[in-house]
């Protein structure tokens, strides 16, 4: 045999072993349900959905919906487990759980959904890009069909019939190449509130990229079609702003984007986000703060900004950075949902956590630090 052909030849068998170990480890990773079984029930009472499990982002779940009490802790054990496909290494999405489906998004870019009970797959649907958001499942009004909603890491927002997994809709959420979207939709009234980050943050390590024209946002759209209500940036058009060492185009202000989901304040009709860093200088008054938007419009009521001058990339960690600001900031972002509760003192307080390991109550009314 020729030295050609048992190349082709010993390819050929690993692309068919490659076939043969996927088709066995993805038919194996959990059994399919069958006859019935297979059909999710769209209707059934929603135990959990979205990020903070109501619009508050409170994460409160109701006594009725536990299930257990301290008694039942000894005798708790596994009912079932379900092994995403050998190739995911990651299971960043929160679940949504009715009283007969589990929902679940993947890194490989599959969503699930699960028998609650049994684990079995009811359906699979393939994305095309990794999923890291909470599962949120609704109706966009009420009485309507429910749609199970989730944005994915290449920055698209999608909407699944939860007994198919069938697409309703898909929209981008931000022009942007390198947005992505991290944090869950929040669905109220009708409208989806979708926060919007980006990769951007970590490219400028690449000394030839012209960082950085990024802006955060929040994109509101029609929860029952997709179609694009408002959208609201959290930095100004960039400009360019010089050279860096190579001579490559500079640009700013950029970044301040918003990795978690929106909260709403259903009494005062706006949400509030918290916002990272400045991806570029100069930097803006809406990084590293806590804003209040108005959900019909999107106008910014109020913002709080905690730390000034907050511009990094990860260019700032390698040697050189060529793409590092000048005067780097620390990368001080709200990571998480700020949270809406109502105080001992009877008065509502917004509750928000910075990576600097600080923790504030904020006035929801203006933005005024109550304690820190």
């Amino acid at each position: 045999m020729k030295p050609h052909f048992k190349w082709l030849l010993l390819a050929a068998t690993l692309v068919l072993a490659g076939v043969v170990i996927y088709g066995w480890v993805d038919l194996h990773a959990a059994p399919v349900c069958q006859g019935d079984d297979a059909i999710a029930d769209p209707q059934a009472p929603i135990v959990l959905s979205g990020w903070g499990f109501d619009p508050a982002n409170t994460r409160a779940v109701p006594e009725e919906a536990q299930g257990l009490r301290p008694q039942h802790l000894s005798r708790l054990g596994m009912q079932w487990a379900f092994r995403f496909p050998w190739w995911t290494n990651k299971a960043r999405s929160q679940p949504a759980l009715t009283t007969d489906t589990l929902y679940v998004g993947s890194q490989r870019g599959w969503v699930y959904a699960l028998n609650r009970w049994t684990g079995c797959v009811r359906w699979k649907s393939f994305i095309g890009a990794e999923v890291r958001t909470a599962m949120t499942l609704g109706a966009p009004h009420p009485g309507g069909e429910r749609l199970l909603y989730f944005g994915d890491f290449a920055g698209n927002v999608h909407a699944l019939d939860p007994a198919t997994g069938a697409r309703r809709w898909k929209v981008s959420a931000d022009a942007h190449r390198l947005a992505t979207i991290t944090g869950a939709p929040t669905l109220y009234a009708g409208r989806l509130f979708v926060p919007v980050s980006s990769i951007e943050v970590a490219v400028p390590a690449f000394p030839l990229y012209p960082c950085c024209t990024f802006r955060g946002s929040v994109h509101a759209f029609d929860a029952a079609s997709g179609a694009s209500l408002w959208q609201t940036f959290t930095a100004e058009v960039p400009e360019p702003r010089g050279r860096n060492a190579l001579f490559i185009r500079r640009w700013g202000p950029s970044g301040a984007p918003i990795w978690s989901a929106p909260t709403i304040d259903i009494a005062r009709g706006r949400l509030y986000v918290g916002t990272g860093e400045n991806y570029s200088q100069p930097t803006n008054a809406f990084s590293d703060a806590v804003l209040a938007l108005d959900l019909e419009d999107g106008r910014i009521l109020w913002s709080r900004q905690f730390t000034a001058k907050d511009a990094w990339n990860m260019s700032c960690i390698l040697p050189g950075g060529i793409n590092c600001p000048e005067s780097a900031g620390r990368d001080l972002d709200f990571g998480a949902s700020p949270v809406l509760v109502r105080g001992a003192d009877g008065r509502d307080v917004l509750v928000a956590g910075q990576k600097s390991g600080m923790v504030y109550g904020i006035d929801p009314a203006d933005g005024a630090v109550r304690w820190s």
